[in-house]
């Protein structure tokens, strides 16, 4: 008979290492134990410390936010025209759905951006950016990821011409 510490930490199959936690393992055994006599169902799944879907490499996935918001958005309802709406859009998103001119400057584009707002949500919307605290987010795993590309450094001002694609 083998205690749980002596079970390896981590097993490999067809070459990939999955990594077990004795404490994860130990609960899910004592739960179903308590709560079916049919155990067989459960241990069809990979009993790793982080949900496969999310992660790869210790790292969060890269979201499909294209997906979630068309989800999101096809099932909105409008509201009645006597309500007062405010709309916020998030400035990320909407970045993508302004096509940028060839040449031009930097106030052109603003002003398309400004002319797409108020045609799709009239007068009364905000469009608010994400920003960056100090601490740890979120969002940590996605800079690391970006941290490998190089970029550089742009000086925005309405009257100087567009240096760079979309």
């Amino acid at each position: 008979m083998k205690t749980l510490q002596l079970l390896n930490k981590g097993v490999t199959i067809d070459g990939k290492t999955m990594f077990l936690h004795n404490t994860h393992l130990f609960s899910r055994l004592v739960v179903l134990v308590e709560r079916t006599t049919d155990m067989a169902p459960y241990f069809c799944y990979e009993m790793t410390p982080l949900p496969a879907a999310l992660f790869k490499h210790s790292q969060m996935r890269k979201p499909n936010k294209a997906a979630l918001g068309q989800t999101v958005t096809k099932n909105a309802v409008v509201p009645f025209a006597s309500c007062r709406t405010v709309h916020v859009l998030d400035g990320g998103s909407l970045l993508h759905r302004v096509k940028w001119p060839r040449s031009g400057t930097y106030g052109d584009i603003l002003s398309l951006y400004t002319s797409y707002v108020q045609k799709y949500y009239g007068s009364n919307a905000v469009v608010v950016f994400d920003g960056y605290s100090s601490g740890p987010s979120a969002k940590d795993h996605e800079h690391e990821r970006r941290a490998v590309k190089m970029a550089a450094t742009v000086q925005v001002q309405e009257s100087h011409s567009v240096v760079s694609s979309q």
